[in-house]
Formats: C-alpha cells, sequence, structure tokens
C-alpha cells in the first residue's frame, strides 16, 4: 500500500541551508528552520554542538560571516513583508545593530569585499519597483548607488 503525505508533513520538513565560514574558518553558520523559523546557528568546524543565535519571530532570509571580523551579516523582513532589512550581529557580544533603515524598501545581500569594509546588495528604495545595485560601508553607512538602470539587477 503506498503511503500517503499530508500538506502538514512537508510542513514540518526539517531544513538548514546557506553555510558561511568564519574568517578563521573555525566555525560555520548556517541558517535552520529547527525552532520553527529560520534562525542563525552556528557550528565548530568539523564536529561540535550547534548553537542558536537568533531567535526571532519572523524568519532570517540569509546569513553571511564578514571576511575579517566575527561578525555576521543577516536579512530579516518583519511580519513577512518581504521588505528584508540587514543586520550585523557581533558574536562576541551579542549586539545587533541594523545597517538598512528604510522599511519601505526590499534589499536583497550581494556580498562582502575581501577587506570586510564594504557590501554589495540590490534594493528598490529608488522608486519601489526596479532594483538597483548599491555598494555600502559597514562601518560609516555610507551608501552609493552603482547601477540604476531599470528592471531586476543584482
Amino acid at each position: 500500500m503506498e503511503k500517503k503525505y499530508s500538506i502538514q508533513d512537508f510542513l514540518e520538513i526539517k531544513v538548514a541551508a546557506g553555510a558561511s565560514f568564519s574568517p578563521d574558518g573555525t566555525q560555520v553558520a548556517y541558517l535552520s528552520n529547527l525552532s520553527g523559523t529560520q534562525q542563525i546557528y552556528v557550528v565548530p568546524r568539523g564536529s561540535g554542538v550547534a548553537q542558536q543565535l537568533t531567535d526571532y519571530e519572523d524568519s532570517i532570509s540569509h546569513a553571511s560571516f564578514s571576511p575579517t571580523k566575527e561578525e555576521i551579516l543577516f536579512g530579516k523582513a518583519q511580519g513577512g513583508n518581504e521588505k528584508t532589512q540587514f543586520f550585523i550581529l557581533d558574536l562576541a557580544s551579542g549586539a545587533v545593530r541594523p545597517l538598512t533603515h528604510d522599511e519601505n524598501a526590499m534589499h536583497r545581500f550581494g556580498g562582502w569585499s575581501r577587506d570586510g569594509k564594504w557590501i554589495t546588495y540590490s534594493s528598490n528604495a529608488r522608486n519601489g519597483i526596479d532594483f538597483d545595485v548599491y555598494v555600502m560601508n559597514v562601518e560609516s553607512g555610507l551608501v552609493e548607488m552603482l547601477f540604476s538602470e531599470g528592471g531586476w539587477c543584482d
């Protein structure tokens, strides 16, 4: 007899994805929905016990270690509104610092510069429709638009 699965069976599947290595390569950050919503976990490379770093009501969309510091940049939207904002989590203190502040805009992470001073991302902040390409200085918050020709750019 063939087993039948309910939609609930599929909704309860636990996942882990989006691995990112710490600058010294000793830790791996990843996203998992073990707690019910997708959160950031970190585990020592090789073996060890995973530690949950975030516990938000909303899911985390991505997490990426800085290439130079024990910090993780992550994205989170409020209440499922898809308007992802960026934050920096300092692993030593546990402090979370917001990077983007436009709650009317969507932000999609691109990557870090090798020196850890800049990030790239796309956002529809200009007009709410087109995704333009930006760079941001992570320390100062200085933002520069690099490409704004319209459409869905990354």
